[in-house]
């Protein structure tokens, strides 16, 4: 199988402030972090939530410029989806997805109550796309800030590996990452690479045109599809 390392693909990221920080760091005041439908609850790995998840609401300090994309971290909850108003909503609608869903979000600007904003939520591609014999991983050490290279030869193996290493507080990244086959969709994200959304040249090129703002894309360097 050929394989080219320019993806043809773009990392997608929502803009951080002026100090490198999401712009949305907390809920409102009084939010239930512990309710059974909380963000916490929200995983893109286990699929569509089978609850209405509680989005009511993300608190944007008055100081901050609101943006079509909204960066924001409630305990790793950027990690999960992307918040975003209704212009990019309807871009995305006009664009090719896996499974996903768009859940309308409360959002307080300061005291100012917005209107039209959602969360993006997409689960993470099947590990099926994956070629895992051809592809570099490294074992990550949360608390002591290493990485080591890592051989990963299968999906179960990864499985395996993976459930292992959590508990260690530890986390196996893909360093390359090789398809087996090309996808197809203009965003989308997968497990091994991280908390990673990729995008098509198409997208960005809807994005220009419509002016959206606060988001950025990069040349993605890990992905790696056949030719």
């Amino acid at each position: 199988m050929k394989t080219k390392n320019d993806s043809g693909l773009l990392r997608l990221r929502s803009e951080r402030n002026s100090v490198g920080l999401p712009k949305i760091q907390e809920m409102t005041e009084g939010y239930n972090f512990k309710s059974y439908n909380s963000v916490h609850k929200v995983n893109r790995a286990k699929g569509i939530p089978n609850f209405e998840p509680d989005f009511e609401a993300f608190f944007l300090s008055e100081d901050e410029r609101l943006t079509s994309f909204l960066s924001a971290t409630v305990i790793g909850v950027d990690i999960w989806g992307l918040i975003v108003n209704s212009s990019v909503k309807r871009i995305v609608q006009e664009l090719r997805l896996p499974e996903h869903k768009f859940y309308e979000v409360g959002l307080l600007h300061g005291s100012k109550r917005i209107n039209n904003y959602y969360w993006l939520h997409i689960p993470e591609l099947d590990l099926g796309y994956i070629d895992f014999s051809h592809s570099e991983f490294v074992l990550q050490d949360l608390v002591k800030d290493f990485k080591q290279p890592i051989s990963i030869k299968s999906r179960e193996e990864y499985i395996s590996i993976k459930a292992k290493a959590n508990k260690s507080l530890q986390g196996v990244m893909a360093k390359r990452c090789v398809l087996k086959q090309k996808v197809e969709f203009d965003l989308f994200s997968l497990e091994t690479v991280g908390a990673r959304f990729f995008i098509s040249h198409a997208f960005n090129l809807e994005l220009e045109k419509k002016q959206i703002t606060g988001y950025k894309v990069t040349p993605s360097n890990i992905l790696v599809q056949p030719e």
